[in-house]
């Protein structure tokens, strides 16, 4: 039975791959919480470009922010790291530019609809009697009741028959 064996190439390249994913998913992860790392001011000039071989390269809005934060080097290296609680940045290079646009904030889902009165509820229900299927009575009526959130004074639902 002969082996077969993977080519070092592929082994190295998923590795790489990997790493490449991992250092991706880190810069990321330290741009959404870049404001709470450094602070609103530093923030407001900055942003987490990438991290490579343990460099975090910023994006810098102006040379004179530039200028500054290299004399805070050591200061971003240890809040930096203080956020992951390991040693993963030693050296912050600057690259002047336009910041990207901030990320725009999680939307909450959408409140369900409320309740129908029970008047409603019931001449609904009496409505859709003539339907057995139980999951398409269920699926119409809430529907109905959706639409009927929708009705104003002015368009009143129609008289149902008694």
């Amino acid at each position: 039975m002969a082996k077969s064996f993977t080519p070092l190439a592929a082994v190295l390249s998923t590795l790489a791959t990997g790493v490449a994913l991992q250092t991706a998913v880190a810069t990321r992860r330290l741009g959404r919480h870049w404001a709470t790392v450094v602070g609103p001011q530093i923030s407001a000039h900055t942003a987490p470009e990438r991290i490579t071989h343990g460099v975090l390269h910023l994006r810098v809005d102006h040379p004179i922010w530039s200028h500054q934060l290299s004399f805070l080097k050591e200061t971003l290296i240890q809040k930096s790291n203080a956020f992951w609680a390991a040693p993963m940045i030693s050296d912050v290079r600057f690259k002047i530019g336009p910041l990207p646009p901030p990320e725009p904030e999680p939307q909450a889902a959408p409140a369900p609809p409320p309740e129908a009165p029970p008047e409603v509820q019931l001449y609904l229900e009496r409505l859709l009697t003539a339907i057995s299927d139980a999951a398409l009575k269920k699926t119409i009526l809430r529907t109905m009741i959706r639409h009927s959130q929708f009705r104003s004074p002015e368009y009143p639902a129609p008289a149902h028959p008694s």
